[in-house]
């Protein structure tokens, strides 16, 4: 009779211990299985960001091209013009001033804060980038070619 309640009390601890080894395992599981989908959630919003953004840059991207399709006719006059100026040297400097401070800057320095940080080899080379960085528009383009068409 001792013997039976010791074997089935051996039985039942067998039992009792084999169950807590196999719900702890299970619980290891369960806990890797939700590290991991929290993981992988973590990484499709990055993923899902960083495809947002990509999107947001190549809209930005296309609506910039737009636009500069439709002022470079305006861009390339002005261009040529100012090129042909200085090249002939019928532009002296108070007047590639003028037009730098007066007619670029105003129109280029109230769209984009950038370009006020950038150095210049020349006043020029200034006039040349702020022309070509698509933030004027038609009338600023128009306003310089009045201005430069002065000196022709």
């Amino acid at each position: 009779m001792v013997e039976e309640v010791l074997l089935k009390l051996t039985m039942l601890t067998m039992l009792v211990g084999g169950g807590v080894i196999i719900i702890k395992v299970l619980n290891q599981i369960l806990l890797m299985r939700i590290a991991k989908e929290k993981a992988m959630s973590v990484y499709n919003k990055k993923e899902a960001e960083k495809y947002r953004r990509r999107q947001e840059l190549e809209r930005q991207e296309m609506e910039r091209v737009i636009n500069f399709k439709e002022i470079e006719p305006y861009y390339i006059k002005v261009r040529d013009l100012f090129r042909y100026l200085i090249k002939s040297a019928k532009l002296n400097r108070k007047q590639v001033l003028y037009m730098k401070k007066l007619i670029l800057n105003n129109s280029v320095n109230n769209n984009s804060n950038s370009y006020s940080k950038k150095y210049y080899e020349n006043d020029a080379h200034c006039i040349y980038d702020n022309l070509k960085n698509g933030n004027m528009s038609i009338e600023d383009y128009e306003k310089c070619f009045d201005y430069l068409s002065n000196f022709v």
